[in-house]
């Protein structure tokens, strides 16, 4: 037999244990007439009888897992054998009447089962309790030491590679100034260009390796504040902001930030100097997006614009869009790139926590401090 079908044996012994016990009810009610005995035992059998029917009706809709089913029904198992055989034994050396020995070993069946089925329940809601701390613990384990290996890289990036740098893009200034505006090579310009671009490399290397980190503690932003002053902080030409949304989440600041300045310059990069960009809610409350007019995404490219170093502008580095990839995996959010309304391209942030509105003014308060501090 299927595990999955032991919830249906189990409501369908209930059903049998419930119809015995009325049955017997019954047939004492009228055979013998109503006494307190036949109303305590069959009363109190009654209950688990109903509890194993609703025990397997429940189940399939609950979170327990199918392969536990097995587990649940062996204690039912267990709990409706030992009661029965313990009960057969003292009804029978007991007990001369036959209608009170079936009563007594039906009391049993009852009891033992729907008892052993709230044991089965409780030990496999514990071992699943175990079992997702100890993932848990893993896994911050893991993330842990991914976290040092990401410190490694950004130690990396930030010493080895961008000291040479620095010295390199001295030298073009130097080289700049021994030589008159007249005189200056496209092949030096070329070199300053390339400098230029790798710096920002370095650092959107380093602004990735470090937004992947997991979130220690979060707290309560207000979405149309920090979009706002995290506009202020791209360069984007004529391109207009409209904020659309007083929700408020909980994120880390300074990563959400990062989300929204690269979301802001993706979409100035692909959509021109005179871009309309949108930020606000989920219909269904679950999250926030940012959108723009621009010319949008093709379906066959939504798979790989998140992946580091992809870009389709010669002037991008490609790291803009796994940056915000990164942020948020490390929320536990999910992202989706789609069509905005009518053309351009639309990013959706989903599985967001958010609060009630009430909060944004002192949410808004605190973004506007942290920024200008």
């Amino acid at each position: 037999m299927s595990e999955r079908n032991l919830p249906y044996v189990l409501s369908g012994f209930g059903l049998l244990l419930g119809a015995v016990v009325v049955g017997g009810f019954g047939y004492v009610l009228f055979a013998r007439g109503l006494t307190p005995d036949a109303i305590v035992t069959y009363a109190s059998s009654l209950p688990f009888a109903v509890l194993l029917v609703a025990g397997g009706l429940w189940l399939p809709r609950s979170d327990v897992s199918p392969e536990h089913y097995r587990r649940i029904g062996l204690w039912t198992a267990a709990g409706t054998a030992f009661l029965t055989s313990l009960f057969a034994v003292i009804a029978l050396v007991t007990q001369d009447d036959w209608v009170v020995r079936i009563a007594m070993i039906g009391w049993a069946a009852s009891t033992g089962g729907g008892a052993g089925l709230l044991i089965g329940v409780f030990e496999v809601r514990a071992v699943e309790r175990a079992v997702a701390a100890e993932r848990a613990r893993v896994r911050n384990e893991e993330l842990r030491r991914q976290n040092e290996r990401l410190d490694e890289l950004a130690s990396i990036i930030s010493h080895d590679l961008r000291n040479p740098l620095t010295v390199a893009q001295s030298y073009v200034d130097l080289l700049r100034e021994d030589i008159d505006a007249a005189e200056r090579t496209e092949r030096l310009e070329t070199v300053a260009r390339t400098l230029e671009r790798m710096e920002r490399i370095v650092e959107e290397t380093l602004t990735l390796a470090r937004s992947g980190r997991v979130i220690d503690d979060p707290e309560p932003v207000a979405i149309a504040a920090h979009a706002r002053q995290c506009w202020e902080n791209v360069s984007t030409a004529d391109a207009t902001l409209t904020v659309e949304s007083s929700t408020v989440v909980v994120a880390d600041p300074s990563r959400l930030a990062h989300l929204f300045e690269n979301l802001f310059r993706n979409a100035v990069e692909h959509g021109g100097d005179d871009v309309t960009v949108r930020v606000g809610a989920l219909a269904d409350g679950d999250g926030f997006y940012v959108a723009d007019d621009g010319p949008g995404v093709g379906p066959e490219e939504r798979d790989v614009v998140f992946e580091p170093g992809y870009s389709s502008s010669e002037t991008g580095s490609g790291f803009g869009l796994a940056i915000v990839t990164q942020i948020v995996d490390a929320h536990g959010w999910e992202i989706r790139l789609t069509d905005a309304d009518g053309e351009g391209a639309r990013f959706e942030i989903s599985g967001v926590e958010t609060l009630p509105s009430l909060e944004a003014d002192a949410s808004a308060a605190r973004t506007r401090a942290s920024f200008t501090n």
